[in-house]
């Protein structure tokens, strides 16, 4: 009997130890849905609604917008399940809309314009078919 003892507890142990890593890699996985959310709708309305405030673990997570000429981004950072930030379990999500059609429409503007004045110069010069 005293040598199933050891054998047991160290399956135990290793059962909790697969449980408990199972269990915080399912709350980051939460946590994640939830900065997901957040930065959607925050690229899509530009405000931080109350409810995307905190993270899983009800600590405040920290928001960072910028919006430039071609794209806009968000970046979400979270202290993690210890509510530190700066250490091993902090999460940070960060998510870039891109303004594709303006940066294409400004591309196809300044070829567009040399490509205009191309033609124009073209009709004013003199070509042997015409002499």
């Amino acid at each position: 009997m005293k040598s199933l003892i050891l054998p047991v507890v160290l399956i135990l142990a290793a059962l909790g130890f697969v449980a408990y890593t199972l269990y915080t890699s399912y709350q980051e996985s939460q946590q994640r849905v939830i900065m997901e959310r957040a930065a959607h709708d925050v690229l899509e309305t530009g405000e931080i609604r109350p409810e995307h405030q905190l993270d899983y673990w009800g600590q405040p997570q920290d928001f960072k917008y910028e919006s430039f000429e071609y794209f806009r981004q968000v970046r979400i950072d979270s202290a993690g399940r210890d509510g530190e930030m700066g250490t091993r379990d902090d999460l940070t999500y960060l998510k870039t809309d891109k303004n594709k059609a303006k940066a294409f429409g400004k591309y196809v503007g300044q070829r567009g314009k040399s490509f205009l004045s191309g033609i124009v110069e073209g009709m004013k010069e003199e070509t042997p078919f015409q002499k």
